[in-house]
């Protein structure tokens, strides 16, 4: 009873306000212009949700005053989520100020800005010993791990041993992935707007995970709550997921940590270790999982552990 009267009250809101967005899911399927009706979490409303409740979702009010179903909040764009949380928190706000686009396959990308932060991790190995980088230009960087729908729409085939759309792409090569990014920035639609895509580098890649951090991961040190933000062997159960389903950290940027391991533009300066990785996979203990730690793969090697993500720039940049 008390829910069949809670949502009699939200169809008494009026429609249409000065608060109208777009509501657009990542897939960019479904859009509906709107507004917020109210928050659930289990079907319980909530007040002021910061946005990375687990379970949370959305009640549209839509132009002519009907209700839609609740929405999961993890099937919005990121877009669509900086709408509604441009407010949230100090910790959010500078994500929120980062421009989002689309480009030619559906990849959905963010502007991040220049700037400051310290690497590695005082109690690291020497590999980790902790420096001041700089991020010299803003870089529009993927909101997820390259998918394997948007892989095969530019390369025609499908590597991956666990497959699934919206799943990374997986059992792709270091070279593979450079290629990929190649074939990509030579798309008409892409040679038009001037865009060029490659891999991050290793300073872009950390800079962007830890979103402002000094901590160990993006959300802090406590790795009991690595859970929340990332598929890793814990809870993967030795598979890969789709990219998305877990809290994004305060840049906007999902699966940071776990999934699948991220190559970066360099060599790893250990002899044998090939090109640099990040972030670990489906089956890494936490440890690896850190902002900091650093992996290597051979350039040519195939494995279910690696994928990656794409930097695009004005192509005059390249």
């Amino acid at each position: 009873m008390t829910a069949i009267l809670f949502f009699m009250s939200l169809h008494c809101a009026s429609p249409g306000s000065a608060q109208d967005i777009t509501f657009e899911t990542a897939d960019g399927k479904f859009q509906i212009v709107g507004r917020v009706s109210a928050f659930l979490v289990k079907g319980k409303a909530v007040e002021s949700p910061a946005g990375d409740e687990e379970g949370l979702a959305v009640v549209i009010i839509k132009r002519d005053g009907k209700l839609t179903k609740p929405v999961p909040l993890i099937l919005l764009s990121t877009k669509t989520k900086q709408s509604l949380f441009s407010k949230a928190t100090p910790a959010t706000q500078q994500t929120m100020l980062g421009k989002t686009k689309k480009n030619s396959i559906g990849m959905e990308l963010i502007l991040l800005p220049a700037g400051e932060f310290t690497t590695g991790a005082a109690a690291g190995d020497s590999a980790e010993e902790p420096h001041v980088m700089t991020v010299a230009k803003p870089f529009y960087l993927g909101v997820y791990e390259v998918t394997q729908k948007q892989y095969e729409r530019v390369m025609r085939a499908n590597p991956s041993e666990f497959k699934f759309a919206q799943n990374p792409v997986e059992r792709v090569s270091w070279e593979e992935a450079v290629t990929f990014c190649r074939k990509l920035s030579e798309l008409p639609e892409e040679r038009s707007a001037g865009l060029a895509y490659r891999l991050p580098t290793e300073a872009e890649w950390e800079y962007a995970c830890r979103a402002g951090t000094t901590t160990a991961y993006s959300f802090g040190d406590d790795a009991s709550e690595l859970i929340k933000y990332g598929w890793y062997a814990s809870n993967a159960k030795l598979k890969t997921h789709p990219v998305g389903q877990k809290y994004p950290n305060a840049w906007g940027l999902y699966d940071m940590h776990g999934n699948v391991w991220e190559f970066c533009q360099e060599w790893y300066k250990i002899p044998g270790k090939g090109r640099v990785c990040r972030g670990g996979s489906l089956s890494s203990g936490a440890m690896l999982c850190r902002s900091a730690f650093r992996n290597g793969i051979t350039p040519s090697a195939h494995n279910s552990r690696y994928g990656f993500r794409v930097v695009c720039v004005p192509s005059d940049d390249e």
